[in-house]
Order: structure tokens, then C-alpha cells, then sequence
């Protein structure tokens, strides 16, 4: 027979996630009808707030975190300099910044505009101002 994965049926030869296949919600062919989705082995035609569904494809969305639908179901965040695309309570921000970048002046939507091996006003870490000299590996050098 069909060894499935824990939460997994065999159906028609296959293993489905009965929880959400809208082929086989809750059990073997017992497909979701009239623009239903499957969510939790059950057909519905709605997400649970503050869940959206988005577009025909039936899956719902974390209007609050998804950088793709960031607060409505067509809001794609952008994405930012050396940082990962971020959704947040307030709308889209930049996620993690890269290695060696720093968001030193706090404005989200710039990403993280510092790189700290580099940057005189910006040496190692934010605020750490080399003055007259360079920064090197992120360590002020003098003038």
C-alpha cells in the first residue's frame, strides 16, 4: 500500500493533506464546491478574520505580515536595499538587514542604507562618527 506522511491520505494513488486539498477535504474525493476552499478538512467559502482570501487560488493570507499582501490583498511590499521585503502592523518595513548593513537612520522603507566596514559617519555600528580619518573594516583609521 501507500505509506503517507502523518496528516496525509491516499487518495487515488496519491498522498493528500486532507486539511487543505480542496480536492479531498477531510477525507478522499470529497472536493470543496461553488469557490469553496479547503482550511482545517473543512469547505468554506471565507477566511477566519483577520485572514484574507486573495485571488481565485483559494488561499488565505496574514494581511498583517505577508509582504505580498501587505494590509490588503493587492499591496506587494517593495523590495529594499540590503534587507529582506517585510510586512509589519503598519504596513510594509524592511525585514532582517544583510550582513554588514545597518538601517542607521531609522526610515524603514530606504532599507539598510549603511554599510558599517565602510561608512566614516557610520564606522562598525551607527553613530560611531570617524571624524577627520576613514573607516577601515569597520574601524576608524586616522586622517
Amino acid at each position: 500500500g501507500l505509506l503517507c506522511a502523518p496528516g496525509q491520505l491516499g487518495c487515488a494513488g496519491q498522498c493528500v493533506t486532507v486539511a487543505n486539498d480542496p480536492l479531498h477535504c477531510g477525507g478522499c474525493n470529497q472536493p470543496c464546491t461553488g469557490g469553496a476552499i479547503c482550511v482545517g478538512g473543512n469547505c468554506v467559502t471565507s477566511c477566519s478574520s483577520p485572514l484574507l482570501r486573495c485571488g481565485d487560488g483559494g488561499t488565505c493570507f496574514d494581511p498583517r505580515f505577508d509582504p505580498d499582501h501587505c494590509g490588503d490583498c493587492e499591496n506587494v511590499c517593495p523590495q529594499v536595499a540590503n534587507a529582506t521585503r517585510a510586512c509589519g502592523f503598519q504596513g510594509c518595513t524592511r525585514g532582517a538587514c544583510a550582513p554588514g548593513f545597518a538601517d542607521c537612520n531609522g526610515f524603514p522603507l530606504d532599507g539598510c542604507e549603511v554599510q558599517l566596514a565602510a561608512d566614516p559617519a557610520h564606522c562598525g555600528f551607527c553613530g560611531l562618527d570617524c571624524g577627520p580619518g576613514f573607516c577601515d573594516a569597520g574601524v576608524c583609521q586616522p586622517p
